[in-house]
């Protein structure tokens, strides 16, 4: 199976710096965003550290034997994730005027037809196959608890004032707690990866809309950047499409 890749990242209108990484590593079939916060640059130097720590434990996890790598691939991006967050721990406990710093992330390694996902935060990844549009990653935020526990309905949810407040991230807490997950992957099938500035408003409906329009997948991916500024989007965008050819 042949992965094609198309990835963008730009500042949102209204910050001061792009804090969003994107890496997209072709040749491991490997694509991650992550999405910075803190005060100053504290943001911007979290995600580059996330960035940098899985393109070296990736890049070296794919210079191994197939059978190594098969033994090896379910633990990959967990062991990565450790990593990161103590690196971040440690940074800010050495420079305590970036307290608050740390950052989302979702990464994706798609391996013998199956894609490896591991997430955290409020960076999604969706799916799109034969059976519609899925979100995979579960946001790890004060709002999705409200909503998951009832407190709020869906239309609540999509407009409340807090929903940028995290409860989950790389480099906030010691024991980082990120989720996991497979997904069997067929030829056709696409994958979205994307901070909020996309997701938090554009809809699912729209994303789909998008998705199985006509195109380049270079044109799908401006087609989803392009919906997020014209529904109002003043976040840093960042987006990581791929799709699954035979």
């Amino acid at each position: 199976m042949h992965l094609e890749f198309a990835d963008h990242s730009q500042k949102g209108v209204e910050r001061k710096e792009n804090q969003d990484q994107v890496l997209v590593l072709g040749n491991a079939h490997f694509a991650m965003v992550a999405d910075g916060m803190g005060g100053m640059a504290a943001g911007e130097v979290a995600s580059k550290m996330v960035k940098d720590v899985f393109e070296s434990k990736v890049s070296e996890w794919n210079s191994w034997p197939s059978t190594k790598k098969q033994e090896t691939v379910s633990s990959l991006l967990p062991f990565a994730f450790e990593e990161a967050n103590d690196k971040i721990i440690n940074y800010r406990l050495a420079n305590p005027e970036n307290d608050g710093m740390g950052t989302t992330a979702t990464a994706a390694l798609f391996f013998n037809e199956t894609l490896y996902c591991s997430s955290i935060g409020d960076s999604r990844l969706y799916v799109l196959d034969d059976k519609g549009l899925k979100q995979i990653t579960h946001d790890h935020s004060y709002v999705q608890d409200l909503f998951d526990n009832k407190i709020i309905d869906y239309q609540e949810y999509l407009i409340h004032p807090h929903r940028n407040i995290l409860k989950r991230a790389v480099g906030i807490k010691e024991a980082i707690k990120p989720d996991h997950f497979t997904i069997p992957v067929s030829p056709g099938n696409y994958c979205l990866i994307c901070s909020d500035g996309l997701n938090s408003v554009v809809r699912d409906e729209q994303i789909t809309e998008i998705l199985t329009s006509s195109g380049s997948l270079t044109d799908i991916k401006d087609n989803l950047v392009q919906q997020a500024l014209k529904n109002g989007s003043t976040d840093d965008i960042s987006i990581i499409l791929i799709k699954a050819n035979n």
